[in-house]
């Protein structure tokens, strides 16, 4: 085997180690009267918020009615430059 094909190899193998568990204590108890916020957004903004939620890795295996729970909820926030976000 040349040196390419280990380098490769190595690679793959790197790639496939994923965390083994996941830690679940339960659903949070919520006020059975909470109900999700609702922020107005454009069409356009609502489109790119549930493209990117879709797409991304923490999100993405929800299902589309949590995505559009989440998606209500989101606000635009503005800063200002060199303005430090927690």
């Amino acid at each position: 085997m040349d040196e390419e094909e280990a380098t490769r190899r190595r690679a793959a193998a790197r790639r496939g180690k994923r965390r083994g568990s996941v830690f679940d204590s339960g659903a949070a108890d919520l006020d059975s009267a909470w109900v999700p916020p609702v922020v107005e957004k454009s069409r356009e903004d609502w489109a790119t918020i549930l493209g990117h939620l879709a797409g991304n890795a923490l999100f993405g295996g929800l299902a589309e009615d949590q995505r559009r729970v989440l998606a209500h909820a989101m606000a635009r926030v503005t800063f200002s430059a060199g303005e430090t976000l927690i």
